[in-house]
């Protein structure tokens, strides 16, 4: 090969290589833009106690309307001597109405006796043991009030958080995940559902609150509330049919 075309080839190779490293660099000055981080996700702080009873307590002031049973699991509520109440179900309309039915045995003689309560506004009617009639009565005989339900709750929540609840974990009620927390609350803290209750008696609660909703689906009072209680008794009380639409009005 003529030596001078071997020259030629060889400033031919310099000039494609000094052109591909200078397309390569970006001119001295255009900015250089820095890589773009891919974004994260914040991660949600932490659940404790205070925190899931804190929105427990909101939600149950809004609650409009509720389904509910209220079962005794250890012991019963006294009605009258010899008349004892095992269970109490029906649907509240929140602020002034709502409509039971309690389901009690007497002692002497032995018998199951269901008794129906429609409350509205302030006006109380309730069966008569024996002739099934309505009649008027104070709100004062009967031995659970769910006029306020809402407002009775979140009482009974603030009372718990005030006492170092504690998060025991999630379980599942009725289908739905909700977290567990287990309180404590003094008898007294109770008087607004269970009228009469007394004063002093230490009393564990624990309730089951969906999250982040708040909806409390169940709440379990152990101990003794009443002076007439077992000391251990269990009281259940399972809430549901949350805002549902209900019609309750005083029985003719």
């Amino acid at each position: 090969m003529p030596r001078l075309y071997r020259i030629w080839l060889m400033v031919l190779l310099i000039g494609v290589a000094s052109a591909a490293g200078c397309a390569a660099i970006a001119p001295s000055g255009t900015p250089v833009q820095p890589d773009t981080p891919a974004p994260t996700d914040t991660p949600e702080p932490p659940l404790d106690a205070e925190a899931v009873l804190q929105r427990a307590a909101g939600r149950v002031a809004e609650l409009r309307t509720a389904a509910f049973l209220l079962d005794h699991r250890k012991g019963s509520t006294t009605l009258f001597p010899g008349v004892e109440m095992t269970r109490a179900s029906g649907v509240v309309a929140i602020p002034d109405r709502y409509r039971l039915v309690v389901e009690a045995r007497s002692a002497a003689p032995q018998a199951f006796i269901e008794i129906t309560v429609v409350s509205v506004g302030d006006e109380v009617r309730m069966t008569d043991f024996f002739t099934g009639r309505w009649r008027v009565v104070p709100q004062s005989v009967l031995p659970v009030d769910f006029s306020q339900l809402g407002v009775t709750l979140a009482e009974i929540v603030h009372a718990v958080i005030l006492l170092e609840p504690e998060l025991v974990g999630t379980e599942a009620v009725a289908g739905v995940e909700t977290h567990r927390v287990h309180g404590s609350i003094k008898s007294e803290g109770l008087g607004g559902l269970v009228p009469g209750a007394g004063k002093g008696f230490d009393v564990s609660v624990d309730l089951w609150v969906e999250m982040p909703e708040g909806l409390v689906h169940q709440v379990l009072i152990t101990g003794q509330v009443l002076s007439t209680d077992l000391f251990d008794s269990e009281r259940l009380l399972t809430l549901g049919d949350f805002d549902l639409p209900v019609a309750i009005e005083l029985p003719e």
